[in-house]
């Protein structure tokens, strides 16, 4: 398989293409006229660091969107900053995003975090920490060059961040977030595991998290309001999550 571009990101949250489609490598050079395709700022106009590799998938109207989140978590320091990160879908359709204030992108939100309770077939008890996320259509046409999520539920400082790629399974994106912790019984910190439509980044319309461990996914695992779109993890910080298929269905696993 012949690979015509590679997308890397940078500390000042630049998200560059390299043009790799000439058969010699002298060819190769940065795309977009040397460019970046996006740089990532939040809504204080603060650039985003880009330290987890970025992931690519298929758009359905031609060229491809590319997934990241921002954060690092490298020095010592870093564990304090505060900074709002945030995940991103950018739509690579030939052409720079050149605007800086994310007007081009549809946004999602985390709308509600909270602790539900959810039963099984026997009446059994399964509590977990969980959120529920917007589901806004993209405007495409309209448009739109892709989504973003900024990593803050309400009534919450910022702080999480993402340092670990992405899995893209069918229409779905799954990644895990950081949130650095000096509370010696979380590990480091806590993360959260996301799963949101990878076209849009909106909510799910059915449970994929199996809350009552029965290895079904149904109304049982539905809770109170919407289908859940993350799920807090009870291991401290986690790794790009494992994507197992049994017997046809699907799992998402917790660590790698």
């Amino acid at each position: 398989m012949a690979v015509d571009a590679v997308y890397a990101g940078d500390l000042q949250g630049n998200l560059w293409e390299f043009d790799l489609s000439s058969t010699s490598a002298a060819g190769w050079q940065l795309a977009n006229s040397g460019n970046p395709l996006f740089t990532a700022r939040n809504s204080l106009n603060e650039v985003q660091p880009i330290t987890s590799q970025p992931q690519v998938g298929v758009h359905t109207d031609g060229g491809v969107l590319v997934y990241f989140g921002t954060g690092q978590y490298l020095a010592n320091s870093d564990s304090a900053n505060t900074q709002v990160q945030t995940y991103y879908a950018i739509w690579d359709n030939g052409l720079p995003i050149s605007t800086t204030d994310r007007s081009q992108l549809q946004q999602q939100s985390i709308t509600l975090q909270n602790r539900q309770t959810f039963l099984d077939a026997n009446g059994n008890e399964f509590s977990f920490d969980v959120r529920e996320s917007s589901a806004n259509t993209v405007d495409y046409a309209g448009g739109k060059r892709g989504w973003y999520m900024d990593l803050q539920p309400p009534a919450t400082a910022g702080g999480e961040r993402i340092v670990s790629r992405s899995l893209l399974i069918a229409d779905r994106v799954i990644f895990v977030t950081v949130v650095p912790s000096t509370d010696r019984c979380e590990a480091g910190g806590v993360s959260w595991l996301f799963e949101l439509n990878s076209l849009t980044g909106a909510r799910l319309e059915n449970s994929v998290f199996d809350f009552n461990n029965d290895g079904a996914f149904n109304g049982l695992d539905a809770g109170v309001g919407p289908p859940k779109s993350a799920l807090k993890l009870d291991i401290g910080i986690s790794k790009t999550p494992v994507y197992l298929n049994t017997r046809g269905g699907s799992n998402e696993g917790k660590d790698t």
